[in-house]
């Protein structure tokens, strides 16, 4: 099985959804500028395809990464919202059509897209079972201690050849977040030393695989 095949299990919608167009999302800063820049922007050719775990609109990273590089990409989500995103009516307001305003939003770029519908443990497993290797995996999924460690923890043992980064290692005001707990879990679970982790701001990444 073949990225091909997976594109087969989760097709697009036949017509672009009748939604406005909304590409709300918290990747604006300058932090994730620069990571993405850095890791993604001079990538060798070989590296061909990138993950992303929580995608939301879809105008934050997934655009990002369409906009700047040639990869294919695979988005695994439920489109169903966190439970951070019930507790705000912002956020809440926009989950009953969420994963039609994200087809509404890249319909353009469908070719390069892949819209795994599935929670993260789920759908690496899909992933993994079609044969394919993502070559960057960006983890942005639920926020929830647990669910992070298990993201970090599934990536590291179905795509050791992958290099993994994530956001919101730190909020707003500085401080630590439920990231950083599960971050320092997997330390303790000898997952990846913490001479492995790099940051700058929110964003972090491991930097085991690193090429370049």
């Amino acid at each position: 099985m073949t990225l091909e095949t997976l594109n087969e299990k989760y097709p697009w919608p036949e017509v672009i959804p009748a939604v406005p167009a909304d590409r709300h999302c918290w990747f604006n800063r300058k932090e994730h500028m620069r990571v993405f820049g850095a890791l993604l922007g001079g990538c060798p050719s070989h590296r061909t395809t990138y993950l992303e775990i929580g995608t939301w609109t879809g105008g934050g990273s997934t655009a990002w990464v369409l906009t700047h590089t040639k990869m294919d990409v695979i988005c695994v989500d439920t489109w169903e919202g966190g439970k951070e995103h019930y507790k705000k009516e912002e956020y809440k307001q926009r989950l009953p059509s969420l994963y039609d305003t994200f087809c509404r939003n890249l319909w353009s770029e469908r070719s390069r897209i892949t819209p795994v519908r599935e929670n993260s443990r789920e759908g690496l497993v899909i992933v993994k079972e079609h044969g394919v290797s993502p070559d960057f995996i960006y983890i942005d999924g639920s926020h929830e201690e647990d669910d992070v460690y298990m993201d970090i923890s599934d990536c590291l043992r179905l795509f050791p050849g992958a290099i993994i980064f994530g956001d919101d290692f730190v909020n707003g005001s500085g401080q630590l977040t439920s990231i950083a707990a599960a971050i320092e879990r997997c330390h303790k679970d000898e997952l990846f030393s913490p001479k492995e982790l790099a940051r700058i701001g929110r964003c972090w990444w491991l930097t085991r695989n690193l090429e370049w």
